[in-house]
């Protein structure tokens, strides 16, 4: 017979931010950041336990009025720096539900600066990790061509440039450049063992390619602008 694995979705949701103040509890065409990350958790047929992981008291209220979302704690401050790893946070999380007894095979770590996840991204994502027998999973998206990086260049103290990718041969031509991927940042799924190295991303780490939601992770003003203007025209609903 075989076992399904358990899967514990972590949104993590800290009070405080420079770049814009109380980001995940600002209102965004009406709604809380988090909310978005929240209703596309609850839509998951995957995820066994979905959980957030804050210090901050509005956030928790808010949470509070989805009895689905578990709250086991209130993060400590310690653990809720902007300096603070994303890996700290998870473990921490994750050392609370075992010292209950409650064990997951996955993490399904959820960002609330990533809002906008098509429907089935989720499972999608948690599915593909499991098949193709992986330890870790990350969305990405293709490298615009322009920024590919067999042909960025980085420069010495004297102005010297030389090839990111080091030992390629110099690609002329926009047609022979190879597709690569960068991280988006909208869903990190993670064996759990893997914590016990201390790692978030294993050796066997696979991709998954976000193409039908917006790339939009919100850091800055200039991006929480960007995101309104999307909703605002009905181009993300």
């Amino acid at each position: 017979m075989t076992t399904v694995p358990k899967v514990l979705g972590i949104i993590p949701a800290r009070g405080g931010s420079k770049a814009v103040p109380h980001k995940n509890m600002k209102h965004l065409e009406g709604r809380p950041l988090i909310w978005y990350t929240i209703v596309s958790a609850l839509a998951s047929c995957l995820l066994d336990t979905v959980m957030v992981s804050s210090d901050d008291s509005d956030t928790l209220n808010f949470v509070g009025l989805f009895p689905e979302i578990e709250i086991p704690f209130v993060r400590p401050t310690s653990l809720s720096s902007d300096q603070t790893p994303a890996f700290d946070v998870v473990h921490h999380a994750v050392e609370h539900y075992s010292k209950q007894g409650i064990s997951f095979d996955y993490i399904c770590l959820l960002q609330p600066t990533s809002p906008f996840r098509c429907k089935k991204l989720i499972d999608q994502c948690i599915q593909h990790v499991i098949d193709s027998k992986a330890d870790s999973l990350v969305t990405v998206r293709r490298t615009p061509q322009q920024y590919n990086p067999y042909w960025a260049f980085e420069a010495d103290q004297e102005s010297q440039l030389s090839q990111v990718v080091k030992g390629a041969a110099i690609i002329p031509r926009r047609q022979d450049l190879p597709v690569t991927y960068y991280r988006d940042g909208s869903i990190y799924v993670i064996k759990t063992s893997l914590l016990q190295q201390g790692l978030l991303l294993g050796e066997r780490m696979v991709g998954f390619e976000n193409k039908n939601s917006p790339d939009i992770n919100i850091d800055t003003q200039a991006d929480w602008e960007v995101a309104e203007k999307l909703l605002a025209n009905g181009e993300w609903i």
